[in-house]
């Protein structure tokens, strides 16, 4: 009688620390997600920001180039034939 009452004794304690050992690494899996997940946010954020920047950086160059363009005179030369001899003796 007394060692089944033992047998059940060491059982249960054995089911009591399975339990806790499952739990343990339940809640370490939870974190390492977590954790994964928070680093693939940061990534994402990273990526934003760079991506931004690359726009704001075009915006900017299109914006120089506009400028630019509005101060060169245009050329007049439309409607004028180009003369001189271009290397070909029959002309």
């Amino acid at each position: 009688m007394l060692n089944s009452i033992k047998l059940y004794l060491y059982g249960a304690v054995a089911g009591l620390v399975a339990i806790l050992f499952g739990w343990l690494k339940v809640t370490q899996y939870q974190r390492d997600k977590a954790k994964l997940e928070v680093e693939k946010q940061a990534q994402a954020r990273m990526a934003e920001n760079a991506k931004h920047k690359q726009q704001e950086g075009i915006s900017n160059a299109r914006v120089k180039a506009n400028d630019e363009a509005k101060q060169v005179k245009p050329s007049d030369t439309r409607g004028k034939r180009p003369t001189g001899n271009f290397g070909d003796k029959r002309l």
